[in-house]
């Protein structure tokens, strides 16, 4: 089974941004951003060879009365040449193979040539979950800082814990300040300048969204403002020997309304229940008020025991056996997790494939903001770093749904078929579905779920992120070989079958586009692809609710060999 982040790269700062006539843009050593004059001698070459080669080469450039030093924070690259300019973002120097484009997220100068890029800027705070912020945030900055060749020292004021990195000279690459509070505090520290970024345990509400934009900083939406660091979801839990097994959506907005108070109400014996919860403003409560609550035109009722963590809700939950509680999949402990129903009865159980395809009803993404203004280029390479195997290594050994990508066998499916012949208005014929188990039955589901922005044909934050991580398997040439890509469309059940499936069809091939645009020029020459599209004929969720139409509106990733 494929478990692999993009690329399977470890964290390395040269390979975030490339380096000769590079984009700006997270790819590494990457042939198709390489001038023409390079690009056939370094595709020949392996890629520790490139390396070496490439750092000999550009120190050998003829030194002037500009003359600078650039080296990457880990000390693998040190590039000497005459500096022609510096527009605060990019470094272009003069060497013995021409001009090139150096980011300076990548390397730092050394010399009397060098311009001041405003070091104070490496100074900022992140806010936002108490559970991302203080239990997350200083792992990863060490991983970071090692990643760098970079030192850490820390020290607590309060409630601040600070974090600052060092490279191996002693000098000061950040200073990174953590204020634990909640999402709503971190967005909203973020806003007004108190907070660099903001950590959040649930997507930004429209309101917040729209305060960023008519402060002039930007759309939090976009995808270099919204970057994904894990995935997690809300999950029903109760004492691990309790025989009620599943649950529904509109009964667990009674059951917090306050309506729900003995098991026999939910199919299991006569004994009072008690729920536990957060509290309403938390990432926990307040993705279970959006979600289930107000859909359900209820509130949290004033007799659920708030607890001060998702920790402590499993925790009291595991020790009564007749609790119940909210709590979120990275922190359930040993409780027992109920699946979920939704309004038509289809049923989907929480486990990190079901979290990290989003088909989960209660899913939910960890997510960094970043407000639109100038930043210290270290702060970029942190972000970058996020994604990488270093780092989703870190977020997966503390519970949460890494990024990540694995794949499940068709027969492991059973669901698609069983909810493809669920009795809603869906006017899928049994031609349709024979054609989709024709294809699918000898494929692999691949974890990579596209979906597209609300009202729009372009793809999300998340699922743009994912285009470069699928163009990076294809490239490295194993993940995918003698494989092909099927990119299969489905959407909800609004609408005629014939205009839904073509719908899916058209859907499935931005993404095909996208994915072209982003691979390495060839890359695709073995790994072909294949679109496919069944509109409503696969629901993973109750197309009822806007909720489960946005579940059912995706595009699925397949793969399967080649038969010669």
């Amino acid at each position: 089974m494929l478990s692999r982040a993009a690329g399977g790269a470890r964290f390395n700062p040269m390979k975030i941004k490339s380096n000769i006539k590079f984009e700006d843009r997270p790819v590494g050593l990457n042939p198709k951003l390489i001038t023409p004059f390079l690009k056939t001698c370094l595709c020949a070459m392996s890629k520790p060879v490139i390396a070496l080669g490439l750092a000999t080469a550009l120190t050998t450039g003829v030194a002037s009365a500009q003359s600078v030093n650039l080296k990457s924070n880990d000390g693998t690259v040190d590039v000497v040449g005459e500096l022609l300019s510096f527009d605060g973002e990019n470094y272009v120097i003069e060497s013995i193979i021409g001009e090139i484009t150096l980011s300076s997220r990548q390397v730092q100068c050394v010399g009397d040539g060098c311009p001041a890029i405003g070091s104070a800027n490496a100074e900022y705070t992140i806010a936002g979950s108490k559970e991302l912020v203080a239990g997350l945030m200083p792992d990863l900055i060490r991983n970071y800082a090692s990643g760098i060749n970079a030192t850490t020292d820390e020290s607590i004021s309060g409630t601040i814990q600070t974090l600052s990195v060092s490279d191996a000279d002693s000098a000061l690459i950040a200073e990174v300040s953590l204020d634990a509070s909640d999402s709503e505090a971190g967005l909203r520290s973020a806003l007004d300048g108190t907070a660099l970024l903001a950590v959040t345990d649930r997507s930004a509400f429209p309101d917040e969204i729209n305060s960023f934009a008519g402060a002039g900083l930007g759309n939090l939406n976009a995808q270099d403002q919204e970057t994904l660091l894990a995935l997690d979801g809300l999950v029903v839990v109760t004492a691990p020997g309790n025989p009620v097994d599943s649950i529904s959506l509109g009964q667990i907005a009674d059951i917090f309304a306050g309506r729900i108070v003995n098991w026999s109400q939910l199919g299991g014996g006569d004994a009072p229940l008690t729920a536990y919860g957060r509290e309403v403003l938390s990432g926990t409560g307040t993705l279970l008020d959006q979600k289930v609550l107000r859909p359900n035109g209820v509130r949290q009722d004033a007799s659920i025991k708030v607890m001060e963590s998702d920790q402590a809700v499993s925790k009291m939950v595991q020790s009564d056996t007749n609790g119940i509680g909210i709590t979120s999949y990275s922190a359930r402990g040993t409780a027992k997790i109920m699946d979920v129903r939704g309004v038509c009865g289809i049923r989907t159980a929480a486990n990190p494939f079901t979290i990290k395809t989003e088909e989960y009803p209660l899913s939910k993404r960890l997510l960094m903001y970043k407000p639109k203004k100038d930043v210290h280029a270290q702060v970029d390479n942190f972000i970058e770093y996020l994604g990488s195997e270093d780092a989703q290594e870190i977020i997966s050994a503390k519970g949460y749904i890494d990024q990540a990508v694995s794949t499940v066998d068709s027969k492991d499916q059973g669901i698609r078929y069983a909810n493809a012949m669920w009795p809603t208005d869906a006017e899928t014929n049994l031609r349709v579905l024979g054609e989709m188990v024709q294809e699918l039955l000898p494929a692999e589901r691949v974890s990579l779920t596209y979906r597209f922005a609300l009202g729009s044909a372009q793809l999300d934050a998340r699922s743009a992120q994912d285009i470069e991580r699928l163009a990076d398997l294809i490239a490295d040439g194993q993940t995918f070989a003698n494989k092909e890509l099927l990119l299969v469309g489905f959407t909800d059940s609004i609408g005629g079958s014939q205009n839904n499936r073509s719908l899916s069809i058209g859907r499935a091939d931005v993404v095909r586009r996208a994915i072209e645009a982003a691979a390495i020029p060839g890359s695709l020459d073995t790994t072909p692809i294949k679109v496919l599209g069944y509109g409503e004929a696969s629901p993973l969720s109750c197309n009822e609710t806007e909720n489960g139409r946005q579940i059912n509106r995706r595009v699925e990733v397949w793969v399967r060999e080649i038969v010669r």
